[in-house]
């Protein structure tokens, strides 16, 4: 008698074989709420240094607002950026976005609201490359063993099942 499944078993040695990416700590992050009127627009920004990958992401509470992502050169507070000099511009309601950082300097998150007045979330983190390709490899493996054990349970029990209609027609 087993005390514990094969596939139990697998889940738990691959589990355990992976680091895992909360214990990775991103140089910088930040995140905020804040309310914003009809034809509002709300500006925030950060610092992040040369050849960092970027995560940005960003949620409205009601409807679609416009967002823009604008190195500092390439923005006056006075008002929209024009899209051309924008690394990331979109119209939705929520969006993320990732990219690695050419040059050093701040980075300004523009949304610009034309809907009923709403509040935004938005959050930005950043990682060292070579910390970012580890994140990427272990959620990949991960994804993959779990594929890999799922395969697994159901060629058992489809295996199972064939030899009960087998045992039947006999």
């Amino acid at each position: 008698m087993r005390i514990i499944s094969i596939p139990i078993l697998i889940g738990i040695i691959v589990l355990l074989s992976i680091p895992q990416s909360g214990l990775l700590v991103p140089m910088n992050s930040g995140s905020g709420s804040f309310p914003i009127e009809v034809s509002g627009v709300s500006v925030t920004s950060f610092e992040v240094d040369s050849g960092r990958v970027v995560v940005v992401q960003f949620s409205a509470e009601r409807t679609t607002l416009e967002f823009f992502l604008v190195l500092s050169v390439y923005f006056t507070q006075g008002g929209l950026p024009p899209v051309a000099y924008c690394e990331y511009h979109v119209i939705a309601q929520s969006a993320s976005y990732q990219f690695t950082t050419e040059y050093s300097g701040t980075w300004y998150l523009v949304f610009a609201n034309s809907q009923g007045a709403q509040t935004v979330s938005y959050e930005h983190t950043d990682y060292p490359p070579e910390e970012w390709a580890t994140i990427q490899f272990n959620n990949w493996f991960l994804a993959i063993s779990f594929i890999g054990v799922a395969l697994f349970v159901i060629n058992r029990f489809a295996r199972k099942r064939l030899a009960e209609k087998s045992a039947v027609l006999e």
